[in-house]
């Protein structure tokens, strides 16, 4: 495929993807096209997800890849890189991509079909990810931890918010990188960004987890924090994150760690905020804008 340089979109990367696994004949669906190219792919086989990543090291791919083995060993619906092919460079593309297809996890969208029992069976899984304790001795990936949290307060915060905004989130966000500090011996490789699109209720009441691309080392409740700002979103939160809570402590034989959580508030918050003024697509970073304001009123209330 001879493309210029204008013509390299998402769909055009999954197309010069398909060829090396013997599918160039098979239609596709685009699912993502902001960062990371990902499609559904119908094969002889039945679908598949093919994912194209934007440019990055080979030691990351095989972080997300040995996470996700692990969550498939442990029996949780993810998708898995199918054997032998794996993280395949695309060629002729003008800049160093690989592709990786995987199982297909067939559901629906999660958020669109809450109730308690889909919370608490969240909260299970969500506690079965936490038991895999991976925690490499080297790690490429990003890091969730006081370094990460002060840092983006003091570099990038100041671009994007006024001095008075940023100043009455601070004393929040020292409170938490104090905590993260002391409690940096609990981290471990965790999903990272468990909301309701990457969370599928499948035909027989269970949860699958989808994109594991941002997975990282950091605290556990970190998970646990995101989550529960989704359950709060809706008018049955209440009911839905006791559900959720009640679910993982029954899975972990321990307490809910409601105190680490809080904590974990403002890195979630923070995740967000760099997600959005990180944002490359514009139309994205303007819808999501109406909700900084609450994630700021927040910060400051802590």
């Amino acid at each position: 495929m001879s493309l210029s340089s204008k013509d390299w979109t998402p769909e055009n990367w999954i197309r010069t993807a398909l060829p090396p696994y013997g599918l160039e004949s098979c239609e596709f669906v685009m699912l993502r096209t902001l960062g990371d190219a990902v499609a559904r792919v119908q094969t002889p086989d039945g679908p598949r997800s093919l994912r194209v990543n934007l440019p990055g090291s080979a030691q990351r791919q095989q972080e997300i890849h040995g996470f996700l083995a692990l969550a498939n060993a442990a029996v949780l619906h993810v998708p898995t890189p199918l054997p032998d092919l794996e993280g395949r460079t695309v060629s002729p593309m003008p800049e160093r991509r690989t592709a990786v297809l995987a199982s297909w996890v067939e559901g629906k969208p999660s958020g669109r079909h809450l109730s308690p029992a889909l919370a608490a069976e969240t909260g299970r899984v969500t506690a079965r990810l936490h038991a895999l304790h991976s925690r490499p001795e080297r790690w490429h990936g990003p890091v969730l931890d006081a370094s990460w949290l002060r840092g983006w307060w003091r570099d990038e915060a100041p671009k994007h918010l006024t001095s008075p905004e940023v100043g009455s989130c601070l004393p929040a966000i020292e409170k938490s990188a104090v905590w993260l500090e002391i409690h940096e011996h609990e981290f471990q490789v965790i999903h990272a960004d468990l909301h309701f699109g990457n969370l599928l209720a499948l035909p027989g009441g269970e949860v699958g987890v989808l994109d594991f691309g941002d997975c990282a080392l950091a605290h556990p409740a970190f998970d646990l924090a995101m989550t529960e700002g989704e359950f709060a979103d809706f008018h049955e939160g209440p009911e839905y994150i006791a559900a959720y809570r009640a679910a993982y402590a029954a899975e972990t034989g321990r307490a809910y760690p409601l105190r680490a959580r809080k904590f974990m508030a403002a890195c979630t918050d923070t995740a967000f905020l760099a997600w959005v003024y990180g944002s490359e697509n514009e139309q994205v970073r303007e819808q999501k804008l109406r909700w900084v304001p609450g994630v700021l009123a927040r910060l400051a209330g802590n």
